[in-house]
């Protein structure tokens, strides 16, 4: 049975593209050698030699083809730098050939922030703390509040966030494609635009020009708020960006934050327009007519 199970497994990555497929046919051969041991009442477990072959042996290929819980993923974008590139960015050690009067404008904003404005940066981008009342990090933040979407839309799965790295995604035009088609928050830490990794990457991705991504700018200060940062090796300003047009346009999804409770409002509001309609839970009523009719 086992060197069926090889052979089968074998046919099957020949036709394979990438390896969650080859996980799934794996996972699909797996569960259709327990089956040949299901009789009456009896399952894979009951039977004596079976346990020996699928708890012991097959054990560590069963657990590493497992399916994963069933969940609702909605993506975030982050634009924040980690700590490496706050460093960089606090020390003009950019690498990058920078304007003179660019540097010099980070500057006079630096005076303005509070001494350790750094150690809001973690290893990773979702390790940013990005409010000064609170500790949590914008991983737990999203978290926190799309389990509150989760017990207000009444959701069985979980609904859990996806974050992107902004610098590869320009590079990624299938997953870039179908952020701007299906939507996603882009989380923009105003702070961190100065630095040119993230500023390129955002710019590149334009997904503030679709109406589909909801577009949240965070800062520290009232003053980072501005639109007069000037762009990197251009001589547009941030107003040129489409965030700012549309907030022209009263468009409710591009917003500036300043308080975490604000801010945590509009995505625990702005998130369910987020999970595709086949995610959706439905009344009883609703099912029952459904399933009536299939």
């Amino acid at each position: 049975m086992v060197n069926s199970m090889n052979t089968d497994f074998g046919k099957s990555v020949l036709k394979m593209g990438h390896s969650g497929s080859k996980t799934k046919a794996l996972r699909q051969i797996v569960q259709e050698a327990e089956a040949k041991f299901i009789q009456e009442k009896w399952t894979v477990d009951q039977v004596t030699n079976a346990q020996n072959i699928f708890n012991f042996i097959l054990s560590p290929v069963k657990n590493g083809v497992e399916e994963p819980e069933p969940s609702i993923t909605i993506p975030v974008v982050l634009l924040v730098m980690n700590r490496e590139e706050a460093e960089e960015l606090d020390s003009n050690k950019i690498k990058v050939e920078m304007p003179k009067d660019y540097l010099d404008a980070f500057k006079n904003l630096k005076v303005l922030l509070k001494a350790d404005w750094l150690d809001h940066y973690g290893k990773r981008p979702e390790e940013w703390r990005p409010f000064e009342d609170s500790n949590k990090s914008i991983e737990d933040w999203m978290i926190d509040m799309f389990e509150e979407v989760r017990v207000r839309e009444k959701q069985q799965k979980s609904i859990i966030p996806d974050f992107i790295d902004i610098r590869t995604l320009p590079t990624d035009r299938k997953k870039l494609k179908a952020l701007r088609a299906n939507g996603c928050f882009v989380i923009n830490d105003v702070i961190s635009m100065w630095h040119p990794v993230i500023q390129h990457g955002y710019r590149a991705s334009l997904l503030d020009a679709f109406p589909s991504t909801f577009v949240f700018r965070i800062s520290p200060i009232d003053q980072a708020l501005q639109d007069s940062q000037p762009l990197i090796a251009f001589t547009e300003k941030y107003s040129d960006l489409e965030f700012f047009k549309r907030t022209a346009d009263f468009d409710l999804g591009c917003r500036n934050f300043l308080e975490s409770q604000e801010f945590a409002a509009f995505v625990v509001n702005a998130a369910p327009g987020l999970i595709a309609a086949t995610d959706k839970e439905t009344s009883v009523v609703t099912r029952n007519i459904i399933g009536a009719r299939r």
